[in-house]
Formats: structure tokens, sequence, C-alpha cells
């Protein structure tokens, strides 16, 4: 017998081998894992209604600043008078803006494109435009005119990200630095949230934001552990504006998609993320 036969023969039995023990083998296999698709990081020009530009990333940009789903969580909320209404040019619009009544509204549902309606309570007061007398009415806004409707006071502002298939939101909170909001005022509010989380978290690791070139100071703080909040920062001229930002994640909303949410997967979030936050502050400028 040569010593080719002697291979073949050696190759055949090994096959052999290989297909009757695949077709015993019972052993329960582990399930297939989906990956977190992490989009390209490209990023736009985005001026802020508040007082502010910087750039964005273009995968949250392209999932839209106001989504329906928001919208219609958002529920009982205070109405700024001063930035929904005013210039509207209607008459009750007028006439409410003109009487300062506080009143209370509920985001129905966003129609398709940049509009979303809104339905505004006024609560007590009737008020009586051409005749009829209303304590209800429904008012089209923009997308960007629901954003300044805030419940965070004392902040002027409030504008949500949505951060697409991250399932996380940037929610930013802008104030204009006034006497009775001063800054010192402003930063403990943060500083003492950020303690608010301390139990929550192993750790927090803070790192100051400086650029006095273009007049940036602040403070970057990064959570680690099993909570929503993965990161908060504070960022100030020190003279005119404040803004507080804060990045809440949805990891279970990560696991009904299939995708694992392991130390593994949120620790490449937190780095994909904190990329962004590092432009948007390289990049930030204040509007006089």
């Amino acid at each position: 017998m040569n010593r080719l036969s002697i291979i073949q023969k050696v190759f055949v039995v090994s096959l052999a081998l290989l297909v009757f023990s695949c077709k015993e083998d019972f052993s329960i296999k582990p399930p297939a894992k989906l990956r977190l698709d992490f989009p390209k990081q490209e990023y736009i020009d985005w001026r802020s209604d508040a007082g502010f530009s910087s750039q964005l990333s273009k995968h949250y940009q392209d999932n839209c600043l106001f989504n329906r789903e928001k919208a219609i969580d958002v529920g009982d909320v205070v109405v700024v008078l001063q930035n929904v209404l005013k210039g509207k040019g209607d008459e009750l619009g007028k006439k409410i803006t003109s009487l300062g009544i506080p009143i209370a509204g509920k985001v129905l549902e966003l129609v398709k494109g940049e509009k979303v309606l809104v339905e505004i309570d006024l609560g007590e007061e009737e008020i009586e435009i051409s005749g009829v007398k209303k304590s209800k009415f429904n008012l089209l806004l923009s997308r960007n005119e629901v954003k300044k409707i805030s419940q965070f006071e004392p902040f002027d502002i409030v504008e949500e990200v949505a951060m697409g298939n991250l399932h996380g939101d940037l929610m930013i909170h802008y104030k204009a630095i006034t006497l009775d909001d001063s800054l010192s005022n402003l930063t403990r509010l943060v500083v003492s949230n950020v303690e608010s989380h301390k139990f929550k978290s192993e750790s927090i690791d803070k790192k100051p934001i400086l650029n006095a070139e273009r007049k940036i100071f602040g403070m970057f703080y990064e959570f680690e552990g099993d909570m929503a909040t993965s990161f908060q920062f504070y960022v100030t001229d020190s003279l005119h504006h404040f803004i507080w930002g804060q990045v809440l994640m949805d990891f279970q909303a990560l696991e009904k998609e299939g995708i694992p949410t392991d130390s593994e997967t949120k620790s490449r979030i937190r780095d994909y993320i904190r990329k962004d936050l590092e432009v948007f502050f390289d990049r930030l400028n204040w509007r006089k």
C-alpha cells in the first residue's frame, strides 16, 4: 500500500467521524446575538433655539429633534407664553399674551412634516373673542416652538435630541443668567443633581471643559453603573449663557430589539456618545 492511499484512507475515516459526530450532537448552542449598528459619525451645524450654536451628529438630526413618541409622552405642560404665542398674529393669541394668563397644554399628535398639534387649556378663565367664549383651543405649532415648552424650572428652554437607534436622548437645558438665577445658583443646581445619582452609580468621573478663547467653561460628568443617566455636563460663558445637558439611555429598548446590553456594549455606546459630546463642546459658539 503506497503512501498516497494511506493518506486517502485517513482522510475518509476522519470525514466519516466528523459527519456522524455532528449528526449525534444534541448539545444546546448559545443563541446568536445581534450587534448594535453604530452609525458613521458625521456632524452638521445645529443652531439651537437658545443662545448658542454648535454641531450635532447627523444621525441624531436625521432622527428628528422631536418625534411623535416623545411628543405624546410630554403630557401636561406649562406653555411659555412669550415664546410660543408671541407674534402669532391671531386675536386669541394676542389676547392671552396681553393678559399674561398661565395656560396648560397637552401635545396631541405630531402632524407629518414640521407641525405639532397642541391643545391649550385656559383653565377657569373664559376669554371672549368676537362674541364667542373659549376655555380651550387647539394650536398648530412648529417643532421648534414645541421644544420651547418647558417643565424644567428655572430653565428658559429645554431641547430634546433623539439619538436614533442608540435609544438615548440628549436633553439640553438653557438659561440666560440673571440676578435672580445667578451663575452660582445654576451651577449649584447641576452639582446637586449629579450628587443625587451617587447612590445609584458605581463611580462618577468628572473633568473640566475649558476654552478661554471662546469663553467656554464647565464640567463634564460620566456615570458608571446600571442607570439611565450616562453623562451630565454644564457649560457657560460665566456672564450671559448657561447650559445644562444630560444623556439618558433606554437600555431596555435595546434588549427588546435583541441587542445585548452587557458591559462591553454599554462601554462602546458611551465611547461613541462621548466623542459626539466632545465635538459639541469643541464647536460650541455663543450667540450675542
